[in-house]
């Protein structure tokens, strides 16, 4: 619990400090510059590379991720940009003599807020839906399993510099359905219901706009 409560704390400063350069780097610009051209400049595109990491148990419990992305601009409403992509990922997960491996794909939605100045940051606020395939390996007995998965996730996106930017994103609910399939042992399914704020997967994004 002490844990989680840490991974809270740290993803509420990593906002506040991406909110903060954000406003930093409106101060440095020109006095010319408004929200609307900020706006603007919003990439068509982007792609990005993704890492993430949650630590749980007093870090005996290591999950993690990394991966790529593609987002494209669809529409806007008002002075809100909405982005729909997809995403690809390799994910693991350590607890002692368990071990798990999946690769995930899926499909996004995301609508950026500006709550800058400026409109350099940006809150996000988005969709996903997931298939996942994977390996558990617990004590030596290997299961196979599949499923998907889907969910609304909260972030932030930070113009860091011209076409290049910074995203955090965190899960806040997630539902699916998993079906497992063991060495030894008859096939079952499990669904997944869960609110994730504080102990899911938090995960930064390195964009880049075209």
């Amino acid at each position: 619990m002490k844990t989680r409560k840490r991974m809270t704390i740290l993803l509420l400063s990593l906002f506040l400090s991406s909110f903060l350069i954000g406003n930093a780097q409106v101060q440095e610009g020109t006095p010319e510059t408004n929200k609307e051209d900020v706006i603007n400049e919003y990439p068509e595109n982007t792609i990005g590379l993704i890492g993430g990491v949650n630590l749980s148990n007093d870090f005996d419990n290591t999950d993690w991720c990394v991966g790529a992305e593609y987002r494209r601009k669809i529409c806007s409403i008002g002075k809100k940009p909405i982005y729909a992509g997809a995403e690809v990922l390799y994910k693991s997960n350590d607890f002692m003599s368990f071990n798990s491996n999946a690769f995930i794909g899926g499909l996004k939605a995301e609508k950026l807020c500006p709550i800058s100045t400026h409109g350099d940051t940006q809150l996000v606020t988005g969709l996903k839906a997931n298939y996942f395939t994977g390996t558990e390996d617990n004590s030596g007995f290997e299961t196979k399993f599949d499923g998907y998965s889907a969910g609304a996730y909260l972030g932030l996106n930070v113009n860091v510099c011209e076409n290049l930017f910074l995203g955090a994103e965190v899960d806040l609910l997630t539902i699916g359905n998993t079906t497992y399939e063991p060495d030894f042992g008859l096939e079952y399914e499990r669904k997944d219901k869960s609110l994730s704020l504080g102990k899911g997967m938090f995960s930064l994004r390195l964009r880049r706009g075209f």
